[in-house]
């Protein structure tokens, strides 16, 4: 039992923690286990340094502490901002299709930075439909996905014999490794194949993070009313130019 009018350190702990009454003239008040458990609890709290020390400052002097706190955050977070600015920065470096040669190969593929993936097109040298279809496609995500490299060259060029019936050919690498090819025309969805489907294709090939959540709706259903205005927009593309591609 304890007379929890009495001026003690105890009755103190216990009123400022609402568990006893304010002091009054008389009366007794039974010691219950939550009283117990937070006499417990200050002791233990008062022996530790960081806690004993907050529980003896006043409002200013936590005031002080909370603002310290606050800034102490602040720069952590602005920190890790900038961290993740630089990485991004670092990334989206490309942003454009890249025409490369047989010697650009092995360094602008094969060697390209760890962990960047490298979507490789593969053109005849007449530049067939087909295969201006897909590089004016891939001139768009090109520019939509900077984190990712594109580059493209003339078959026969980049693999001596590599037979013109096989392009257009897609590929993506990373880390120097194929991980994903398309070969031929037909592979890459023909010529009513459009921009939205080939970013999917990508995407679900891991070369780009496209926040696309489901494959387009296939343009089959256009028919050849699709294929004549596609390859009418390949042809004005002021992108592709005369370079054959």
């Amino acid at each position: 039992m304890n007379n929890h009018d009495e001026d003690t350190e105890f009755n103190d702990i216990l009123r400022a923690r609402g568990i006893i009454p304010p002091k009054r003239s008389a009366g007794e008040l039974e010691v219950s286990e939550d009283a117990i458990e937070a006499l417990l609890d200050h002791t233990i709290a008062r022996h530790a340094d960081g806690t004993a020390r907050l529980e003896r400052m006043n409002l200013d002097e936590l005031d002080e502490v909370e603002d310290d706190f606050e800034e102490t955050l602040l720069m952590e977070f602005r920190q890790k901002r900038i961290a993740e600015m630089r990485e991004l920065a670092q990334r989206s470096r490309y942003g454009s299709i890249q025409d490369i040669s047989q010697t650009d190969y092995v360094n602008e593929v094969t060697n390209a930075p760890a962990g960047v993936p490298v979507v490789v097109l593969m053109t005849t040298a007449q530049g067939s439909t087909a295969c201006r279809l897909a590089s004016a496609h891939l001139v768009q995500l090109a520019q939509k996905f900077p984190a990712t490299k594109f580059v493209r060259g003339i078959g026969s060029l980049l693999v001596p014999g590599y037979p013109d019936d096989r392009c257009p050919t897609l590929m993506v690498y990373l880390s120097g490794k194929p991980i994903r090819q398309w070969v031929g025309a037909a592979a890459l969805g023909g010529l009513n194949r459009t921009v939205d489907e080939m970013e999917w294709m990508l995407k679900q090939a891991r070369a780009v993070e496209s926040d696309m959540e489901e494959a387009p709706r296939s343009s089959t259903r256009g028919g050849a009313t699709a294929s004549d205005a596609l390859r009418s927009s390949i042809f004005r593309s002021r992108d592709l130019g005369d370079d054959g591609y």
